[in-house]
């Protein structure tokens, strides 16, 4: 009897330590960053992407978080759609990093995404802080090459996850 006590006991005590979060609704997971297609030079009516001289495909390096793209020309413009999500906690940043001698960035912002940024923002430079309140963000971005080799893009999501920050970097050859 003392020792079905005793497993009964030990079960309880792991259940309540080990799921805390179960027992309190609450889930935590790591910010995620979702990509649409990479568009070369797309051309659109209105807002939709009507045709693209190219798509450009994405693998996965060997190094963890980070992706290659095929190659792009110099003088061509890429777009796509960004997706940056954190579940059920609150999204508190988004930024992306380029190096600024080598191409052109920029996030598309509608009205609304502008008036949920804190004054702390930096739309052009690519920090954009949040309000609270908001989980998901999804939006155009761009870049163009201004030189030849491999340039570096490096996007990342922030939320008040003990898991956050989420990065990924993204290299694009320039070809002569």
């Amino acid at each position: 009897m003392k020792k079905s006590f005793l497993v009964f006991f030990a079960v309880i005590a792991f259940c309540m330590t080990s799921c805390e979060n179960w027992l309190t609704g609450e889930s935590d997971h790591s910010p995620e960053i979702y990509a649409s297609y990479f568009y070369v030079n797309p051309v659109f009516i209105g807002d939709s992407i009507i045709s693209a001289e190219d798509t450009l495909f994405t693998r996965a390096t060997d190094t963890e978080g980070q992706y290659r793209l095929d190659s792009i020309s110099l003088g061509d413009t890429v777009w796509f759609a960004a997706t940056f999500y954190t579940h059920e906690k609150d999204l508190t940043g988004v930024s992306a990093d380029w190096d600024t001698t080598l191409m052109d960035f920029s996030f598309h912002l509608t009205e609304g995404i502008i008036k949920q940024l804190t004054e702390g923002s930096k739309v052009e430079e690519g920090q954009l802080y949040f309000n609270p309140g908001f989980n998901r963000v999804s939006f155009p971005c761009t870049f163009s090459a201004k030189t030849h080799g491999i340039l570096p893009l490096k996007l990342t999501v922030a939320s008040t996850s003990q898991y956050s920050p989420t990065a990924i970097l993204m290299t694009i050859p320039v070809k002569r």
